[in-house]
Parts: structure tokens; sequence; C-alpha cells
């Protein structure tokens, strides 16, 4: 911790934040007030502060100008003594308060400040009030929201403290209420919101900001704290919920920015805060992130392909690459998995980890994945009309095709339509997808596997709960991430952890496929694992058509 500042320190500090906020010392009486609190004094006809101001008994107060007469005033008072008293952390109270302007409405707000006394903080939330009766969260208003982190804020200026504000998003939440119904999903909120309060430290405010999204302000917390209560709110989340009848699993994303690092003001840092959840939510969700600078150049890049996207079908801007997949045991080729490549004019090639995430945030991603099937599986039937026959195709499939009435349906009649056997058809899929709507993705992927399409576990290891799923969901492969094949021969543990997921993908009676594999000497290992099937630079990339097709041939 830094040392202590002083007063004209947390003048400067004060003045700076929106919410009128005063200092009270252990008898209650005010020691500092704001810019805010002073032109609101002012507004309402105290201009030298006699009555709010410095040297008065905030106490007294509330019961004659601050806070209207009667039980909200005894309540006020009752709240604002057991702070001071350390009888509790913090203490909130909503108030209509009369101005010459007429009623508004605010939120008072109370919270420790030094050893002794307590910063109170009045909300104006007139403007912002629409939600106010929002059964799933008293008062989530984004105004009250910054106002708690402006509280916060003072609060941590005695002992130079940090501020610690954690942006939450239910990952997929829209699903939940497309597939299982809004009165399920305003329960997952609920229950979220109290595990989420039941995980975090004391003194932690947890409010709801939107729809799915919750800001949690960590009071005198920096960023080893703030780590810590964003892994362990990741970890309990994961938990199933039982809701009216429903088994939902569901993960979150989490952004994290600290007081005064990554920003001084409340609402800066709410938006640092959200700004890291997006990153972490592009990256693959599930996940939790601190704020970077750099955000916002990244932010901007994919906004810029979030517009190319847009009609990039019609431009007919994407092509299928095509890379073989070769059995270890006597290196016959065994298949192909389609790859979607992007050429699109002024941007380059984009990879498909930049702008798949895109696609499947906007929604995008669904008429491209159905194009990607459609030319995957005329592509492999005009290779057969000219006598090259595959014994399988891989293609990568999104998540939310499966919530997408009648998929099942419209897959078969694709295979049908080019006479393409269903079993020569893999989809393959991400565990974090697959856990989209778990039971609902089973059901889906059911239907497919009585007619024989396949279906393959991709990037393995890089999960949450890979070996629970493993056994859950109907697979015939699980493909373990290149990450860690690209690890094999760095270190023992790293090669035998490569070892170990074979045998278990081999123990479940599953086919294991190595990504990414460039070294004769990871090949020679995968071997000696038994590894069943691998693909990578070691034997090709993804190809063009016709650069496969030639591939292919020669290896026949």
């Amino acid at each position: 911790m830094s040392s202590s500042p002083g007063v004209g320190g947390i003048q400067d500090v004060l003045d700076g934040l929106a919410a009128h906020v005063a200092v009270l010392a252990a008898d209650g009486r005010i020691t500092l007030v704001n810019e805010a609190w002073r032109q609101f004094a002012r507004a309402s006809g105290d201009p030298e502060l006699r009555a709010t101001g410095p040297g008065v008994d905030y106490l007294a107060a509330c019961r004659d100008d601050g806070l209207p007469f009667g039980e909200t005033a005894v309540r006020a008072a009752t709240g604002v003594r057991s702070v001071l008293q350390r009888e509790r952390t913090d203490f909130s109270l909503e108030y209509p308060c009369p101005t010459p302007q007429g009623v508004r409405w605010f939120v008072l707000l109370v919270v420790p400040y030094g050893d002794t006394g307590a910063v109170v903080t009045h909300v104006d939330v007139t403007a912002d009030r629409r939600p106010m009766d929002d059964p799933l969260s008293p008062v989530p208003s984004r105004t009250l929201v910054e106002g708690q982190v402006e509280a916060a804020i003072a609060s941590a200026h005695p002992d130079g403290a940090e501020v610690a504000v954690l942006y939450l998003d239910v990952d997929d939440f829209k699903e939940v209420n497309d597939t299982l119904g809004h009165d399920v999903g305003d329960q997952l909120l609920l229950a979220v919101a109290d595990r989420v309060r039941a995980t975090t430290p004391s003194g932690t405010s947890v409010r709801r900001y939107a729809s799915d999204e919750f800001v949690v302000v960590v009071p005198a917390a920096g960023r080893a704290e703030a780590a810590e209560v964003a892994a362990e709110l990741g970890r309990c989340l994961r938990e199933p919920f039982e809701l009216s009848g429903d088994r939902v699993m569901v993960t979150v994303s989490i952004g994290v920015a600290c007081y005064p690092t990554d920003a001084r003001v409340a609402r800066e840092l709410v938006r640092c805060a959200d700004a890291a959840m997006g990153e972490g939510k592009r990256g693959g969700r599930d996940t939790w992130r601190f704020f970077d600078p750099g955000v916002a150049a990244r932010r901007h890049r994919r906004l810029t392909l979030g517009n190319a996207l847009r009609g990039a079908l019609h431009r007919h801007e994407f092509q299928l690459h095509y890379q073989p997949q070769v059995g270890l045991a006597d290196g016959s080729v065994v298949g192909v998995e389609a790859l979607l490549r992007w050429h699109v004019e002024g941007l380059g090639d984009p990879r498909p980890a930049e702008f798949v995430p895109v696609a499947e945030s906007t929604g995008r991603i669904v008429p491209i994945g159905w194009w990607a099937l459609h030319e995957a599986v005329a592509q492999v039937t005009r290779w057969r009309d000219e006598g090259l026959l595959l014994d399988a195709l891989a293609v990568n499939v999104s998540g939310r095709h499966f919530s997408q009435p009648g998929f099942a349906e419209r897959l078969l009649a694709l295979l049908g339509g080019f006479d393409w056997p269903a079993e020569r058809l893999e989809l393959e899929i991400t565990e974090h997808q697959a856990l989209r709507q778990r039971d609902t993705s089973i059901r889906v992927m059911e239907d497919l596997q009585r007619e024989g399409v396949r279906f393959a576990l991709d990037d393995f290891g890089s999960g949450y709960s890979s070996v629970v799923n493993l056994r859950a969901f109907p697979l015939h492969t699980a493909k373990i991430d290149a990450s860690f094949v690209g690890a094999i021969g760095d270190d023992e543990r790293s090669s035998a952890l490569v070892g170990s997921m074979v045998a278990l993908i081999g123990s479940l009676g599953l086919t294991s496929v190595a990504e990414g594999v460039q070294t004769e000497e990871q090949v020679t290992f995968l071997a000696s694992v038994g590894c069943d099937v691998v693909q990578g630079f070691r034997y090709a990339p993804g190809m063009p058509p016709d650069v496969a097709a030639t591939w292919l041939r020669e290896r026949r």
C-alpha cells in the first residue's frame, strides 16, 4: 500500500466524483464534502453549507433537512451508525428528496472510512430509475453501480488502497431464454446473483448492470486479490444450476479493472472492466481478463471485421481449404478436415481465430456455417465422382446450429441431396460450444448419430471439464489441442500430459487425433503412446481444393 494521502489529495479525489460525497468522523460529524455535494446544497437553499457542510452533525441533518421525516430518516440514521460502529461493512437506502425543482430520488450508500469514520454517498438515480422494480436485483441502475464504485474509491484513500471492479457476463444467456424460456432465464439470473454474493468477500458490492451482466466492486483490493476473486467466481459458477426441473450449466466471462491504475473515474473504470470482459468473451469465453490498454486497437479491429462480415457470403469472399488426416498405424489418409478461410479486400486474410469469434457474437456464424457444410459436402462429392473417394469429411460447426430449429433434418437433407453417406461426415464442435445448451446439444447429436453422423470434440484439453464431457456426449473422436502437441519434447511433464490424454481417450473407446503436428519427433512420440490419427504441417497444411486433390492422389 502507498502512504496515506493528505487532505488536499483526498479533496481532489472527492471533487472528481459525480455523486454527492461526504466524509464523517466517528461521532457522525461531517469533515469533508465534495464539489457535487456543495453544488446540490447551494441549489437546495444552503449556499453557505451551514446545515449540510463540515462540522455539521450528519445524523441530526437526517432528521432536519437531508432526508424526509419518519421511518426513512430513522433507517438512514440507524444504518450510518451501524457502519460507524463497524457493526456492518456497508449500508444502502433509497429515498425521495424534495428539492426546489421537485422530488428527486437518491440512494444513500455508506461504507467505512479509515479506522473510525465513514463515507456517505448520495447517488441521484432519478433519471435512471426505470429498472427500480426489477425483482432480479434491487435497484439495478447504471448510475447506482457507478455510485457504488465512487463510494469505494472515496473510502480507499485513508490507506491509499486500490479498488477492483469486476464486470461479469453470463455466456450465451440468450440461448437459455430462447431454449428454456424467460422464466427459467430469470431464475438463472437470480441464482447467479446469489452465488456471486455468497462467493465474494465481505463488503463487496454486487449489482446487476444489464440483462445478464453484473458489476462486482471489491473495495481495498488490488490485482492479486481481484485475480483470486475472478478465478473463484469462474469456478463456482461452472457448477450446474437446478432450475424448474432443468439442469442448466453456464459459464461466465469476467473483466477486471483496478483503481487507480486503469482509471480514476467510476464510469471509465466500469468501461475498462467491460472492455476486458469483452476480450475474454471473444477469446473463447469462460475466462477472466485484466484490462489491457491495447484493447482499444483490438476493439477497432473487431468492429472493422464485423462490418466486413456483412455481405461477405454474397461477395464470395470465403473459401474452404482441406487438411489431410493421417492414420499413424499405416500412414494412410483417413479423411480431410474442411478449414474456413476468408480473404477480404483491404484486410488481407484474417485468421479464423480472429474472425470466427466475431461471427459467433454477431450471429453471422450460422449462415456461414451452412455455407461451409454445403461447400464441403459438394467438394468431396465432386472428388468422389472423379474417382477420389474419402473415408471421412470433418467440418467444424458452431454450437449455435444445435439450437436452430430443424438443424438435424436440414443437415440430413443436405447429405441426401449429394448422396453423401452420413457415416462419412464428422462434425467437430468445441467443448464450450457443446455446453452452451448441454441437454439440447446431446439430443441433437444423438438424433444425428442414429443416422450415422459422427462427432468429434475439438480442442480437447483446453476446456474445463473434458473428462466429464467425454463420457456425456455421443462422441466418436477427441482431438488433442495443438498447444499440447506443440509442447511435446519441451519437458517430460508436457509429453506425459499428452500421453495421458491419448490413454484417456482410448480407454473411452474413442479415436484420438493430434492437431498441429509439425515435427518427426512429435510423430514418433505420438505413435509410441498409441495416438490414432495426426494432422498438421508435418504432412500438409490446409490446401485449396485443387492443391488438396493433387496431394491426395499422390498419396494413394
